[in-house]
C-alpha cells in the first residue's frame, strides 16, 4: 500500500513538471516586463505625464463659459409706479392748457388730450425672469508662465520617461539575481545528490565489509550517520529552492498557482569589459539624467517664480441678456428683453509685494545649486560603486580558480583515503572527513560562481548597460 501511495506521488510530481512553463533568462524578463506591477505603475506615471502636458497648454487656451439663469416670481410686494404721477403731471398741464384755450379761444394754443391714469403701484418683479450670459477669456501675456509650464511639462515628461526606464532596469536586475539564484540551488541539490550517492556508496561497502568481520560496529554506525547527515540537508536546499522560484514568480508578476522550470547553466563565465567603466556610466546611468532633468525643472522653477515681477494681460469679451415678463412665452419676443456685448482688455500690473517673490526667486535659486551639488555627489558615489564592483569581481574570480585546484586536491585525497580504508590503514572517521572535505569544497565552488555571478550584475547596474539575456561563456 505504502509503496501505491509512493508510486502515486511520485506521478503527480513528473505530472507537474512536465506540465510546467519553462522559462529561461529572457523569457523571465520579457514576462516580468509585461506583468510586473512596479512596471505598470510606471507605465500609468509615464501616460499621466501626456496629461500634465495638456494642463500646462490650456493655460495659453481660451476659456469660454456660458450661464443661463430661469427666477419664478413667488412673491413680490408692490412699489411706487413713477409712471402715475409723470401721467398726473401730463394731465395736469394738458387740462391749464385746454382752461387757457377755452377763455382765450383766440390764441395760438392747441388742444391737449388728457391720457388715462395707471395705477399708483406695480410689482416690484413680473412673474418670468431669464437671464444668460456668455464670457471669453483670453491670456494674451502672463510673464511667460505659460510658455514656462510647457517647457516644465516636457521637461517633466522626459523624467517619466526616464523613471520609467529606470523601473525596467531595476526588474531586470532582480529577475537576473532570481534567475541566477534559482540555478545555484539546483546545482546544489546536484552536489548534495552526488554526496548522498557516495555516502549509500560507501554504506554499502562498508556493510559488506563488517559482514565480512573487516571493520567495527564503530565503522558502520559512521557511515549510517554519514548517510542520515545528508538528507535534512537535501531537503533544506529543496526547500530553498521552492521558495527562490515562487519569489521569482512574484517578480515576474505571474498570478497563477501554475508551476516554473528554470532552464540554463551555471558556469564560469566570461570577463566583462571593464575599459573606461566610469566614461560609460556617467553616459548611461539613469539616474544621473534623471538628475540633470530635475536640475533644469529647478531652473525653470526660478523663472516660474521671476515672471512673478511682471505684468498679466487679459483680453475679455461678454455677452449678456435679460428679460421679465408675465407670460414666459413673451421673454424671447423681439425687443422684449435687454442685451449687452462688451469687450475690453485688463492688466495686472505687480508693484511691491513686501519682497515675497524676491524671497521666493532666491529660494529657487537655492534649490537649483542644491541640485547641482546633488550630482556632484551622485557621480562620486557611481565610481566608488564601480569601484566596489570590479573589487568583488576579481575576488570572486581569483577564488574561482583556487575553487577548481582545490577540488581536484581533494578528490585526489579522497581517492586516496578510500585505497587507505579499503585496505585498513586507516578509520571509517577519516574517511568521513575526507568526503566532507570534498562535499564543503564543491559547495564552496557554488558559492563563489553565484558571487561571480552577482558581482558581474551589480558591475552591470553600476555601468548602468543591463542586458536581458544569459551572461556568455
Amino acid at each position: 500500500m505504502k509503496n501505491l501511495l509512493f508510486i502515486i506521488i511520485a506521478l503527480t510530481l513528473a505530472s507537474m513538471t512536465l506540465n510546467a512553463e519553462v522559462y529561461d533568462l529572457e523569457k523571465a524578463i520579457n514576462t516580468a516586463l509585461e506583468n510586473n506591477e512596479t512596471v505598470k505603475i510606471a507605465a500609468q506615471e509615464l501616460e499621466k505625464s501626456e496629461y500634465v502636458y495638456n494642463e500646462a497648454l490650456s493655460g495659453a487656451l481660451p476659456k469660454v463659459e456660458a450661464n443661463l439663469t430661469y427666477l419664478r416670481n413667488l412673491y413680490s410686494s408692490k412699489i411706487t409706479n413713477m409712471s402715475y404721477y409723470i401721467a398726473g403731471m401730463s394731465n395736469g398741464i394738458s387740462n391749464l392748457n385746454n382752461t387757457i384755450l377755452d377763455l382765450h379761444p383766440g390764441s395760438d394754443l392747441e388742444n391737449m388730450p388728457s391720457s388715462s391714469m395707471p395705477d399708483e403701484e406695480v410689482e416690484a418683479m413680473k412673474n418670468n425672469t431669464v437671464q444668460a450670459e456668455l464670457s471669453l477669456i483670453q491670456p494674451i501675456w502672463l510673464g511667460g508662465k505659460v510658455g514656462i509650464a510647457l517647457e516644465i511639462a516636457e521637461v517633466f515628461k522626459k523624467m517619466n520617461k526616464k523613471a520609467f526606464e529606470l523601473e525596467k532596469s531595476k526588474v531586470v536586475t532582480e529577475i537576473k539575481k532570481n534567475y541566477y539564484q534559482v540555478l545555484v540551488l539546483e546545482e546544489t541539490i546536484r552536489v548534495m545528490e552526488l554526496v548522498m550517492a557516495d555516502a549509500n556508496n560507501n554504506l554499502e561497502r562498508v556493510e559488506k565489509m563488517y559482514a565480512e568481520g573487516l571493520v567495527s560496529e564503530y565503522d558502520l554506525i559512521q557511515a549510517r550517520v554519514r548517510v542520515k547527515s545528508v538528507e535534512p540537508k537535501i531537503t533544506s536546499v529543496k526547500n530553498y529552492y521552492d521558495l527562490a522560484k515562487e519569489y521569482m514568480k512574484i517578480n515576474m508578476g505571474i498570478q497563477s498557482e501554475e508551476a516554473i522550470e528554470i532552464s540554463g547553466e551555471l558556469s564560469e563565465k566570461a570577463y566583462p569589459d571593464t575599459s573606461s567603466a566610469v566614461d560609460r556610466a556617467m553616459k548611461n546611468r539613469i539616474e544621473l539624467m534623471l538628475l540633470d532633468d530635475q536640475k533644469e525643472l529647478l531652473s525653470k522653477n526660478v523663472s516660474v517664480e521671476y515672471s512673478n515681477h511682471l505684468p498679466n494681460i487679459i483680453g475679455l469679451a461678454n455677452y449678456s441678456f435679460q428679460s421679465q415678463s408675465e407670460d414666459l412665452g413673451d421673454t424671447f419676443k423681439k425687443d422684449h428683453g435687454v442685451s449687452a456685448l462688451n469687450v475690453g482688455v485688463t492688466a495686472n500690473i505687480p508693484i511691491f509685494s513686501g519682497f515675497g517673490t524676491r524671497a521666493k526667486v532666491d529660494q529657487a535659486q537655492v534649490e537649483e545649486k542644491k541640485a547641482e551639488l546633488n550630482i556632484m555627489k551622485t557621480k562620486r558615489l557611481i565610481k566608488l560603486q564601480i569601484k566596489d564592483a570590479l573589487s568583488k569581481l576579481n575576488l570572486a574570480k581569483e577564488e574561482l580558480s583556487l575553487r577548481e585546484k582545490e577540488i581536484a586536491e581533494y578528490e585526489k585525497a579522497l581517492e586516496i583515503t578510500q585505497v587507505r580504508y579499503d585496505n585498513g590503514l586507516c578509520t571509517q572517521l577519516e574517511l568521513t572527513g575526507a568526503q566532507t572535505s570534498l562535499e564543503s569544497s564543491r559547495l564552496n565552488r557554488i558559492t563563489t560562481m553565484h558571487n561571480y555571478i552577482t558581482a558581474m550584475i551589480e558591475f552591470e547596474s553600476a555601468v548602468g548597460i543591463i542586458s536581458y539575456n544569459e551572461f556568455n561563456n
